[in-house]
């Protein structure tokens, strides 16, 4: 089923791109400079008639940083959660006020992670200039993302080159059709970037200039045809990276620091949600209730009791003939019991003495009961640590993830981390009895 039209507008400090998408093909349908002074919304009312665009903007090569990072890890549940171990020795900024997007890259040897990352202040000041100029965009990206998105836009046959915007001094990486690195330069260290990026990508061979004037290289110079677009490229590659909406899509305005349309559309279904469970719960109530006036009548009319004869003395009479039976045996725990689970842990060799264990639970998930067909038990195990190490930390997730003997492969292995907590969730494996 085709796809509906959708619009999409962008906005960078002076231009504007309004793209359409109709299926998976991207039409630009709208390109403007305006003034700092003035309010782009206001003077594209007519263009705009009768459309809901989402709007995007893009933080600045110089406040955003990508890395990338390599780990043994093939799953992409298992990458998740590992990356809050990864990101402090990657990051240069400080955990509380890092905001990172992770776009994952799944191999059979294991898989790279590119971290796109700012930080909660240099997002507040964005979204500050565009509050002044009443613009509050639904999706917020980078601008070395839209000179990718622009690229690829010009040239899809190609999967890597370089690209160069001399308005921004932005010199990026574009390989295997993938955005891997980003460098803000001034027009006197060009020439050193390009030598330092060819040493390290020597099998890029083209470079896209997005400029009017020229550059020295001995890279195949690839251009922009319409040179129109020239000044448009940062716009039109963020309406471009919003409007696709896959994987290699970024979004730094995610959970709290949604747009506020998109906080109250969420509350409006919430309210409408709870309205309906109320109804159905009202409904589920009255009618069981008539069901089971019901049942119950027509139970003590099969058992031709007396007249005046009730529930409660057939749950008596019930209550002395299961006294006279035998009584079932317990099943025995086909888990590790408590004490061995603290002696396991407390001796950890990946633990030691660089980690305090400051809290453990054991919670039975699983048991038998009466008139249930399960014979097992199951054990869940939630630990929370400290230690001044990420590096234990990851020792020692990287150990539950490997242990055959104590750890249910069946279930996921769960970790967080604040301010060198830790905690770590996983589940027991079964043993035969």
């Amino acid at each position: 089923m085709p796809l509906k039209k959708r619009y999409t507008l962008a906005i960078d400090s002076h231009h504007l791109a309004l793209l359409k998408r109709n299926g998976n093909q991207f039409f630009i349908e709208h390109l403007r400079t305006f003034e700092p002074h003035v309010k782009p919304l206001d003077i594209l009312k007519s263009v705009l008639h009768r459309k809901t665009p989402q709007i995007v903007s893009g933080l600045s090569a110089k406040d955003v940083i990508l890395r990338r990072i390599h780990l043994k890890l093939k799953t992409k549940r298992e990458i998740l959660s590992a990356l809050p171990f990864q990101l402090e020795q990657h990051l240069p900024f400080p955990p509380k006020d890092t905001l990172v997007i992770p776009t994952l890259h799944l191999g059979k040897e294991g898989s790279d992670v590119d971290l796109l990352a700012t930080t909660k202040d240099k997002l507040d000041s964005h979204l500050q200039s565009l509050r002044e100029k009443d613009v509050d965009p639904d999706v917020i990206t980078a601008e070395p993302i839209a000179l990718f998105r622009f690229a690829q836009y010009l040239f899809p046959e190609h999967a890597s080159l370089l690209i160069y915007h001399p308005k921004s001094g932005t010199l990026a990486v574009m390989k295997d059709r993938a955005l891997v690195a980003f460098q803000t330069v001034r027009e006197i260290d060009l020439q050193r970037a390009l030598a330092y990026i060819q040493k390290k990508y020597p099998e890029i061979e083209q470079i896209l200039n997005i400029g009017a004037t020229s550059i020295e290289t001995s890279l195949q110079c690839l251009k922009v045809e319409n040179e129109d677009w020239i000044p448009y490229a940062i716009a039109i590659g963020l309406a471009l990276d919003a409007a696709k909406e896959d994987e290699q899509s970024r979004q730094f305005r995610y959970g709290p620091l949604r747009a506020q349309r998109h906080k109250k559309r969420e509350k409006k279904k919430m309210v409408g949600f709870f309205v309906c469970c109320a109804l159905f719960c009202a409904s589920v109530l009255t009618f069981g209730h008539l069901y089971l006036k019901s049942e119950r009548e027509t139970f003590l009319t099969s058992l031709h009791l007396p007249e005046g004869s009730s529930l409660q003395q057939i749950s008596q009479e019930l209550e002395r003939a299961v006294r006279k039976k035998e009584q079932v045996s317990l099943a025995l725990s086909n888990v590790l019991p408590v004490h061995e689970v603290l002696a396991w842990l407390s001796s950890h060799p990946k633990l030691g003495e660089d980690a305090s264990i400051t809290r453990l639970q054991y919670q039975i998930t699983k048991c038998p009961r009466l008139g249930n067909k399960t014979k097992v038990f199951a054990a869940k195990v939630d630990v929370e640590f400290t230690t001044g190490l990420p590096r234990v930390a990851r020792n020692f997730h990287e150990s539950l993830l490997q242990d055959q003997i104590h750890v249910d492969k069946r279930h996921e292995v769960r970790f967080s981390s604040e301010h060198g907590l830790y905690k770590v969730s996983f589940y027991l494996k079964t043993r035969s009895l």
